[in-house]
């Protein structure tokens, strides 16, 4: 089971993600890093197969910083999810529709620095995208929506 936590509160924001590459039962990894640095406001985490996953997270933080480096501006976190909503649409067009189940969901994290506070935006396998406070997706959020329930205002 993948999970990728996110929070954004009052001053603050978390986003984690388990560090473990599994199929069925077996272990792969103990060290997988699913948090991506995006730039140096934004993070992404994604959830999925491992290959899918990686080719698609290093494709997304190529292109923001591409985007950066020939306008001389960052993206906003909105922009950037859009943009990353965009091109797994364009993804689930091309490819098989297996894809959609295969990369699973994402949460990018930023600090819009014009409004000064944090934003995240959740997408999924259908290419949407929500800004939320809280993203749990999947079998998260069965496991943790009762502590959630209990400990969110």
């Amino acid at each position: 089971m993948e999970c990728v936590f996110g929070l954004v509160g009052d001053g603050f924001a978390v986003i984690a993600a388990d560090t473990s590459a599994v199929n069925s039962i077996l272990v792969h990894k103990t060290n997988e890093d699913k948090v991506m640095i995006l730039d140096s406001h934004k993070l992404m985490g994604a959830s999925g197969e491992p290959g899918d996953r990686v080719q698609f997270t290093e494709f997304i933080q190529k292109n923001v910083s591409l985007y950066q480096f020939r306008n001389g501006i960052p993206l906003t976190t909105a922009a950037a999810a859009n943009f990353t909503r965009g091109e797994l649409a364009t993804a689930l067009r091309k490819v098989s529709h297996s894809f959609s189940n295969r990369l699973g969901l994402f949460d990018l994290l930023g600090y819009d620095s014009e409004r000064k506070e944090m934003e995240m935006v959740t997408g999924g396998v259908k290419a949407h995208c929500v800004l939320r406070s809280m993203v749990t997706p999947r079998l998260g959020f069965i496991v943790s929506c009762q502590s959630k329930k209990q400990s969110w205002k």
